[in-house]
């Protein structure tokens, strides 16, 4: 029988929780180890000292480790306590806000007190029980993970503002669909290609994409009908969605809802609308590392709303400077 799933895992987030285990005795590291791997399927690392412990944090921080999400800490070792390393640890500028939970032997309070002081997010007391080790964890965890969700959505809020302010800022038509697309990774936090396409002659055409590495050509790309496709649909019903599984999705058509030859696993799409009618979509592929999710809609269909807007003032400014020429080439000619 398969694992069952945590809800640090499967529920809050795509990847499992990375799990270190500082303890100098490897029976008891090993054992609880294979406990949080068999009950939650986390990724568990194991250090057989605080030294050892130190040297993996500091390797996560250089890129060469996973980053940890969590450390279950024993209280006493040899050479390099357990309060050093957490001293260690909330001392360090990459690593003061990690999560730590300190196992110690002692039934008195004084240690316990001494570990809260030091700043411990957690204490248990050995031997503990495993199933409320467990508990303590998937708390501790969920509340780290809501604590990341809000910072991510305080950056994608930020960057929503930002997009908003320049695309209201230019009252060139192809400035705003390019400043656009530009933003999307920003506001969705890493994805891979960002699109904007218009009704232009009964098709929606490309205007502006944007991939890892800048601005990519337009010229030579499919036209698709406005109703095909996820992006079609999102046209037609003048509605945002978002698809993380694309190929369990019979909605999705490989070659009409991406450009050719691009892999497509997630997608998300949100129409432009202007004065109550359907203009255009505004999409983007394959977030990592992790979904898109409701937060994400939101923020995505603001932003076209955003775009809508200054699209809206772009074609004012286009008709107004059309009418303007107008009266100054009839001006001329009298």
């Amino acid at each position: 029988m398969p694992p069952n799933p945590s809800p640090t895992e499967t529920t809050l987030s795509s990847h499992p929780s990375h799990i270190l285990i500082i303890d100098d005795e490897p029976e008891i590291a090993e054992s609880l180890a294979d406990y949080l791997v068999k009950k939650q399927n986390f990724q568990v690392s194991l250090a057989v000292d605080g030294q050892a412990g130190i040297d993996f944090l500091q390797a996560s921080v250089e890129g060469e480790e996973t980053e940890v999400d969590l450390v279950l800490l024993d209280m006493r070792m040899p050479h390099l306590s357990g309060l050093d390393v957490l001293n260690w640890i909330r001392s360090h500028p990459d690593l003061r806000y990690t999560r730590v939970v300190l196992l110690t032997a002692a039934a008195g309070s004084s240690e316990k007190v001494e570990a809260l002081t030091a700043g411990a997010d957690d204490y248990i007391t050995k031997p503990y029980r495993p199933q409320e080790l467990l508990a303590r964890v998937n708390t501790i965890l969920r509340t780290l993970y809501l604590e990341k969700q809000l910072q991510r959505q305080s950056q994608q809020l930020a960057a929503l503002n930002l997009i908003g302010q320049k695309v209201a800022a230019t009252l060139e038509f192809g400035e705003v669909l390019a400043t656009a697309v530009a933003g999307m990774d920003d506001l969705l936090l890493n994805v891979e290609l960002g699109a904007v396409l218009m009704l232009e002659k009964g098709k929606l055409r490309y205007r502006a994409l944007q991939g890892p590495d800048g601005p990519l050509p337009v010229k030579d790309l499919p036209a698709l009908a406005p109703n095909e496709g996820i992006l079609g649909i999102a046209f037609s019903e003048q509605t945002a969605v978002f698809l993380n599984h694309i190929h369990n999705d019979d909605r999705f058509r490989p070659g009409l809802d991406a450009p050719p030859d691009f892999a497509v696993a997630s997608m998300i799409v949100a129409p432009l609308v202007v004065r109550g009618r359907p203009v255009g979509v505004i999409s983007a592929y394959n977030k990592t590392p992790d979904l898109f999710n409701e937060v994400d809609l939101d923020l995505y269909a603001s932003l076209a709303s955003s775009i809508s807007e200054a699209i809206e003032n772009a074609w004012l400014f286009q008709r107004i400077r059309m009418r303007q020429r107008q009266l100054l080439e009839n001006r001329n000619t009298l």
